[in-house]
């Protein structure tokens, strides 16, 4: 079909600014490493941070991106007032790629914001030489094509098959939170606008030849 060709054309170029975003960092002992904090067995966040760099600045300026990104100061002001009773868990997935490129998501549960159960998932994308924030328009010589052709994608290829059981399932307009993983695009919805069967926030896949 056309639309594939097109996916596939600009997930290859995607692919391809990926591989040649720059020369690699200088040889550091750069690394990935768990942090977080365990109030009780109710109550857990956790989320990821580069360590290693020779850039002590550097370092500070794409953890405090990766915290921005995925809320963690928000869950942890969160995590003190439920100290007394309520259920806050975050978990991460990630890492580095290609030695210059940081992506995570980091998944959250529990009471959030009210005493309502429910659950968000967050990301991020940093380019680690200079700490900036990757985005869409990046990947893309032309952003708008780009997003046309994804959520044709989405639309004519994905809701067809999506079960008629799920309590929210609106794939379009794509979401603005995104992962750029090694295999491809991963979407990143509110929950309010694309559910699991089980009420977790849902994502889509992209793959970078699909």
């Amino acid at each position: 079909m056309k639309l594939f060709r097109r996916i596939r054309r600009v997930c290859c170029l995607a692919a391809a600014l990926m591989t040649a975003a720059g020369c690699c960092l200088a040889e550091t002992d750069l690394r990935v490493e768990d942090r977080g904090l365990d109030l009780s067995d109710e109550i857990s966040i956790h989320y990821p941070a580069i360590t290693g760099t020779e850039d002590a600045a550097l370092e500070e300026q794409i953890n405090e991106q990766i915290q921005q990104d995925n809320r963690i100061r928000e869950y942890l002001a969160r995590a003190a007032q439920l100290i007394s009773g309520g259920s806050l868990k975050t978990e991460w997935t990630g890492g580095i790629t290609g030695e210059d490129l940081f992506s995570c998501t980091v998944s959250a549960g529990g009471a959030l914001e009210t005493t309502r159960t429910t659950h968000a998932q967050t990301g991020s994308n940093i380019d680690l030489q200079d700490g900036h924030e990757i985005t869409l328009q990046e990947l893309f010589t032309d952003e708008t094509e780009a997003r046309e052709t994804i959520e044709s994608y989405l639309e004519e290829e994905v809701a067809p098959d999506m079960s008629a059981h799920l309590q929210n399932s609106e794939v379009t307009p794509m979401p603005e939170a995104f992962v750029i993983e090694p295999a491809g695009l991963r979407l990143l919805y509110p929950v309010d606008k694309l559910s699991t069967l089980n009420d977790r926030a849902g994502d889509i896949r992209i793959g970078w030849t699909s």
